[in-house]
């Protein structure tokens, strides 16, 4: 409230509409063996990784606000008590200062790269013979020797995919062996199932080498909109399956809107506020538009409910004597 010599001014309140989104971003992360799956394993896997964005849920609500934007008023100080009740019907806003909650904006981390990383027991080298020369001198010549030699090299993509599908395969095998009684051990009670355990372990560790994994991350932010007279669409913010949530105003992703459409209001009897408060004492304040709001993609609402709206609406003329 600013005091000045037997007045004080006021703003009138606006509307801020606030969306709360909650959303997930999945990254799947192809398999180093990916390409080798279908040969070794008959499975149809993804060969590179692959984004996804959704929404899980979201949330819409109104808070009121000064609108320091709009023209300022000055009332008699005689009116404060008016002035006072007025506020409490949340008709008119007092002082400089805008009220309202603050947006809150919260980001997870982004999902790691993948990481393969001790996945599977196999060795990464393999011991090979090679077979080398070497000249032996004999007391009446130099003769040329054959000789084999063990060299450790490493193992290319697809011999370690190779290795890696025989040991899920008989990982199965012997689950499949376990289950029916064809070994040469007897499991039962508690030593049959943690047998079966560990080869399902041992089985998918090997298996996430084929198939890759997924990575889900989840997403909340906040955004507003400050509905305008003479506008009824809005962009509100963006879904990008790489990037998850953006803002309005950012590029790629699927963009979502918001449509405010204010309902009609009967006329005010006599003049308008503008005009009423020349030469006359009172208090001009505003009443909201129930407006329909809806949000959604596309043609698509996921939301769509009714809204007043301060700055939607007519303002009018308390008159005080």
């Amino acid at each position: 409230m600013t005091m000045r010599a037997q007045s004080m001014t006021y703003s009138l309140p606006r509307t801020v509409i606030c969306v709360e989104v909650d959303a997930v971003k999945e990254v799947t992360y192809a398999g180093p063996y990916a390409a080798y799956a279908q040969e070794l394993l008959g499975l149809t896997v993804p060969q590179a990784d692959q984004y996804n964005a959704y929404i899980k849920e979201i949330r819409m609500s109104a808070k009121v606000e000064a609108d320091l934007q709009a023209t300022r008023y000055t009332a008699p100080a005689k009116v404060s008590g008016d002035l006072l009740r007025m506020s409490s019907l949340g008709l008119v806003s007092f002082g400089s200062a805008a009220e309202g909650e603050s947006a809150r904006w919260s980001f997870a981390a982004d999902a790691p790269g993948a990481d393969f990383n001790g996945k599977g027991i196999t060795s990464q080298t393999m011991t090979i013979q090679k077979t080398e020369y070497k000249d032996v001198k004999t007391d009446t010549s130099v003769v040329r020797v054959a000789f084999q030699k063990d060299v450790t090299v490493g193992k290319s993509l697809e011999q370690k995919a190779q290795e890696a599908a025989r040991m899920i395969l008989r990982a199965r095998e012997e689950k499949f062996k376990i289950t029916i009684g064809d070994t040469d051990a007897t499991f039962s009670g508690e030593a049959l199932g943690a047998a079966i355990r560990e080869l399902t372990r041992v089985e998918q560790e090997y298996l996430v080498l084929f198939t890759g994994y997924t990575v889900s991350t989840p997403q909340t932010q906040s955004f507003e909109v400050i509905p305008v007279k003479g506008t009824d669409s809005y962009d509100v913010f963006r879904l990008s399956d790489s990037e998850g949530l953006l803002a309005a105003e950012a590029k790629g992703g699927k963009p979502y809107y918001m449509d405010v459409i204010p309902s009609k209001m009967g006329a005010v009897e006599g003049e308008d506020a503008a005009k009423a408060s020349k030469g006359q004492a009172g208090i001009v304040y505003r009443i909201p538009s129930v407006c329909s709001v809806t949000l959604g993609t596309g043609t698509t609402p996921l939301i769509d409910t009714r809204i007043p709206v301060y700055q939607m609406g007519v303002e009018s003329l308390y008159i005080t004597k």
